[in-house]
């Protein structure tokens, strides 16, 4: 939070910025997932992001920090 303190000013002046922030628990889930040559799919959704690697599914739902008008 205080990197986003100490740049509202510049985010105040973008038009088209959203800062979101991943869960904690989804970022263990991720590094769990990672290995050697593995191939990654990702789809980001309606605000939700779906990771997939052989037999596992992640659902990763961010938190919207910072959304420009």
């Amino acid at each position: 939070d205080l990197w986003r303190k100490n740049n509202q000013d510049t985010f105040a002046r973008k038009t088209n910025l959203t800062v979101i922030q991943l869960p904690f628990e989804s970022t263990q889930a991720m590094a769990a997932m990672a290995k050697r040559n593995m191939d990654l799919v990702c789809n980001i959704e309606d605000g939700q992001i779906f990771l997939m690697c052989d037999e596992t599914t992640l659902n990763i739902e961010p938190v919207v920090l910072l959304q420009s008008k």
